[in-house]
């Protein structure tokens, strides 16, 4: 999870705009909602497998985005992006920006 002191304040305060609106949290909230379905559709329609390098990066550790892209890639390179959390893109944005430069360099 993000860590309040590491998201700006601009990008926070637009969360709670967006979130606070009518509906807006229960539609967020969906995507969990269809997990399971999500999940069993996934089983049902499993494609070959990516042959394309897949980058995996995970906030904090590599094993759980690791494991979800090894079952949809064969060649999978993971890391972790230290002292970052679920929004790793906005709490490590340079660690991010370069792990995917030299990724896809």
């Amino acid at each position: 999870m993000a860590r309040v002191e590491e998201v700006q304040a601009e990008a926070l305060d637009e969360y709670v705009y967006a979130y606070s609106r009518p509906g807006r949290l229960e539609a967020a909230l969906g995507q969990y909602r269809a997990i399971y379905g999500d999940a069993e559709d996934n089983r049902e329609k499993a494609l070959p497998k990516l042959e394309m390098p897949v980058l995996a990066l995970g906030g904090g550790s590599a094993e759980p985005a690791l494991g979800s892209a090894r079952r949809v890639a064969e060649d999978v390179e993971a890391g972790a992006v230290p002292n970052a959390g679920h929004y790793m893109h906005e709490e490590r944005p340079e660690e991010v920006a370069g792990r995917l430069l030299d990724f896809l360099d």
